[in-house]
């Protein structure tokens, strides 16, 4: 029997018993008053109605509505090939220029995860530096706002793991110089962990397991927050530029990508990637239900997975790479009909305590995790629209230390861009051991982009510059 003194706690443990979840106070006895007191301030934070209606709809299974959906490709608008391409591309570029110029863009960044040791943003993939990847895009958005002479606000919005280690690098590093009023955290929601049999895992004897609630949590947030979207709409923004933290290679506020979505007057655009081959854990871009969306990778068949197109190449190509655009109209219209966004089943490794209070490090996944995802707005926009990017210069994500998607990956993909660069600014540009580049490094300070770079080698009275052993210009 759990004594508690307040009849709020007793309603509350009457729903912990309703969602078949009383295990979690199964060490209370153990717990001293102020453990006890954490535990249940935790568990009143919880809308446990939820918790019991996504631990059903998981054991009962979603893979029949998966199959369901029909899914064609999406419409994309290409990488500019032509010189006739490329000189619209310069108009629209224009637009996305005026946007920034006039302080009508505001930046936000899903920074919740976690990485082996840290917060990834705290991972270190300068190639020469080893800056941070939150320094890397903090250098981005410093040398967009001396660029366009405008401040935009960037949100970062991070979770209980993250969210302290992440301040403190701020702190620690003055904001890279960045106006701190400019800079807004955003702590996103945690959910309960559960195992496959639906039961809450517990971390601690005093405290449950739990994972923050996907990047369409961190929008979800946002909405919900009624001073800082109000704050947002007094600044004049109009147009909010979404990324990831752990792209290495994201060109924030691209004037190009927010030009087309301008010119188009989206609700929502995105950009893409093709698939690397049909096993590239990424979500794809696809036409289903009459409207635009995504479907994430786990929740592909293995038939739409490999389908072929009428070229021989995979049909379901276009990968997700985390890169949207929203207008403000769109985001006040899902805020005013209070829309929300399904849930999604992540299978993890999530460390927990069995009956006995011993922790367990599982080697394979354990744990379901709920998520929403941010993608899962696109199909309430009225228009929207996809670009296409280049990888080797817009996508190198950043999951693990090393091996594929890693900081080791990070760093050769940023230098190898870089040496791409210098050697179109006329660098004499040599290859290393393995015929890899570099190590080579540019600040966004010194130039945000090739052009920039171009014309600031140009001044150079000795003529081409030499890389040969690799170089960093801060």
């Amino acid at each position: 029997m759990i004594k508690v003194a307040s009849d709020t706690d007793r309603v509350l443990i009457a729903k912990v018993r309703e969602a078949a979840q009383e295990h979690v106070l199964q060490f209370w006895e153990q717990l001293n008053q102020e453990e006890q007191a954490a535990l249940l301030a935790q568990l009143h934070s919880l809308n446990l109605l939820l918790v019991k209606d996504l631990v059903c709809r998981y054991l009962k299974g979603t893979q029949e509505v998966m199959e369901a959906r029909l899914l064609t490709a999406a419409p994309l608008l290409r990488v500019a090939e032509t010189e006739e391409e490329a000189i619209r591309e310069k108009e629209v570029r224009a637009a996305g220029e005026e946007a920034l110029r006039k302080g009508q863009v505001a930046i936000l960044t899903a920074a919740g995860d976690t990485g082996e040791e840290c917060p990834k943003g705290l991972f270190q993939v300068g190639p020469v530096s080893q800056k941070t990847l939150l320094c890397l895009h903090a250098e981005r958005i410093r040398a967009i706002s001396k660029r366009y002479r405008a401040s935009p606000p960037w949100i970062v919005a991070t979770s209980r793991g993250t969210h302290d280690a992440t301040v403190a690098h701020f702190k620690e590093s003055e904001y890279f110089g960045l106006n701190r009023g400019d800079v807004i955290f955003l702590l996103q929601d945690e959910l309960p962990v559960v195992n496959r049999r639906g039961k809450i895992l517990l971390a601690e004897r005093g405290r449950i397991a739990t994972s923050p609630n996907g990047h369409g949590g961190v929008l979800l947030k946002l909405l919900g927050d009624d001073a800082l979207f109000h704050s947002l709409e007094v600044r004049g923004i109009e147009h909010l530029f979404y990324f990831q933290v752990d792209n290495a290679l994201v060109r924030v506020a691209d004037p190009v990508f927010l030009g087309y979505h301008l010119e188009r007057e989206c609700e929502a655009s995105s950009k893409t990637v093709c698939k690397v081959d049909p096993e590239e854990k990424v979500g794809i871009f696809c036409q289903f239900n009459g409207s635009l969306g995504v479907v994430e990778y786990r929740e592909l068949s293995p038939e739409d997975r490999t389908r072929k197109g009428s070229d021989g190449g995979l049909e379901l190509s276009a990968g997700n790479i985390g890169i949207h655009a929203f207008s403000m109209d769109f985001l006040r219209r899902l805020r005013e009909e209070r829309i929300s966004l399904p849930y999604h089943f992540v299978e993890g490794k999530t460390p927990h305590l069995d009956k006995k209070a011993s922790r367990v490090v599982p080697r394979t996944p354990n744990g379901v995790q709920f998520k929403c995802f941010i993608f899962d707005a696109l199909p309430l926009a009225r228009s929207t629209l996809v670009l296409e990017a280049k990888r080797e210069e817009e996508f190198s994500p950043v999951k693990c230390l090393n091996g594929a998607d890693s900081v080791a990956s990070a760093r050769r993909d940023l230098s190898g861009m870089y040496a791409r660069w210098l050697a179109a600014a006329g660098a004499n540009v040599k290859r290393g051991a393995g015929n890899d580049p570099g190590p080579f490094e540019i600040s966004p300070l010194y130039a945000l982009d090739a052009e920039e770079l171009k014309a600031k080698l140009q001044v150079f009275e000795e003529g081409p510059l030499d890389a040969e052993a690799g170089l960093y210009l801060k």
